[in-house]
């Protein structure tokens, strides 16, 4: 009887035992449980995790951490074009958190800091929003505020009629109407970032005309006007490459006795009467030029290098061309009564000519010159 006493004892101890290592162990995990929360949902860290990787311009671990849902402008893509404005060059070298200012279930850090080789302190505001999902069930979980990079209900203006997208984006959904006159479509874009963005516009006229335009805070709305369009490339170089050959064909019938317009110019212009009008005045004073009533006259005319090159373009229609060109000449001076001997004398330099297009039914005809003849003039 007195073993099984004793036994009965033992096992009671060994009982207890077990209890209090399970407490303990319960305790320990409990305790472990609560750091381990308290850490995941510290905001402090959440803050300090965002700012570290600001400073290393990880903008993919950032666009994880925001608060917001992605949309046609709000998109990691959009995200990094606005934290490349403010991008961070050089190393850090110091840094520290200020305290916590809550403002409901808002909590916001001023982090300053220091680049290495600038005494210059910086700062940065981070704000974090208390998000409804748990962690563990019970601790508190974050995201950045990227309020105040948002602009909202943002308008864009375009011409009339032609495809619109922002950033790539096709701009038909957000359509907003069309301006009073008929001369612009409008857009609504209920949020995007601020940063640097790209408006383009596309017809078969023009092909892609694009705006990069920066977007501040303040700003409400952006326009592409047709001042901001540029000439197709292909039809550009057709008009270039046909100002070049009207230079010369306008030099080599006036100097090859072509006597009338018609015969052979007028075909190089448009064909209404102002257009022909203005070919026949600048052929007329060109032949003058060249065989003046002194009797002084430009005998060989050599042309060297010509560079034609766009000097402006009116949407949908109007383009000048201009052309500079080098030259080499002969010439003889004029006679006069008391002596008859003809002077004869060469020369070179360099002249420049103009030329207006209109878009006439699909193509693009000269109807205006700017043509005067070199100066041969004996120096």
């Amino acid at each position: 009887m007195e073993k099984k006493s004793i036994g009965r004892k033992i096992f009671r101890v060994i009982r207890e035992m077990i209890k209090i290592a399970l407490i303990l162990a319960v305790c320990g995990f409990i305790g472990i449980f609560i750091a381990v929360g308290e850490r995941a949902g510290s905001s402090y860290r959440f803050a300090e995790k965002y700012f570290t990787y600001y400073i290393t311009n990880n903008y993919q671990e950032m666009y994880k951490m925001i608060d917001g849902e992605n949309s046609d402008f709000i998109s990691y893509g959009n995200f990094e074009s606005m934290c490349s404005g403010e991008k961070v060059y050089g190393s850090m070298k110091d840094f520290s958190i200020g305290s916590a200012t809550k403002n409901g279930d808002s909590v916001t850090y001023v982090v300053s800091y220091y680049m290495e080789g600038d005494s210059t302190q910086h700062s940065y505001t981070i704000t974090l929003n208390k998000q409804k999902e748990k962690k563990y069930l019970f601790f508190d979980t974050w995201k950045v505020s990227v309020k105040r990079f948002l602009v909202k209900d943002f308008q864009i203006k375009t011409p009339a009629g032609m495809k619109a997208s922002l950033d790539g984006k096709d701009l038909s959904r957000y359509s907003d109407g069309t301006s009073e006159d008929g001369t612009q479509d409008y857009y609504s874009i209920p949020v995007l970032f601020t940063g640097d963005h790209t408006l383009t516009v596309s017809s078969d006229q023009v092909g892609n005309i694009s705006k990069a335009v920066y977007v501040r805070k303040e700003d409400k709305s952006m326009e592409l006007t047709t001042s901001d369009f540029k000439m197709n490339a292909g039809e550009q170089a057709d008009i270039e490459s046909y100002s070049g050959l009207l230079l010369m064909n306008m030099y080599t019938y006036a100097m090859d006795g072509v006597t009338t317009f018609e015969d052979k110019v007028s075909k190089l212009f448009a064909p209404d009467e102002q257009s022909q009008e203005a070919g026949r005045y600048a052929f007329d004073q060109l032949r003058a030029a060249i065989t003046k009533e002194d009797g002084s006259s430009l005998r060989t005319l050599d042309i060297g290098t010509i560079t034609p090159y766009l000097k402006t373009f009116e949407y949908p229609g109007k383009a000048v061309i201009q052309v500079d060109y080098s030259y080499s000449f002969t010439a003889n001076g004029g006679t006069t009564i008391l002596n008859g001997i003809i002077n004869y004398y060469s020369g070179d330099g360099w002249a420049s000519a103009r030329y207006t297009f209109s878009l006439i039914d699909g193509a693009w005809k000269v109807t205006g010159i700017e043509m005067p003849c070199i100066n041969y003039e004996e120096s």
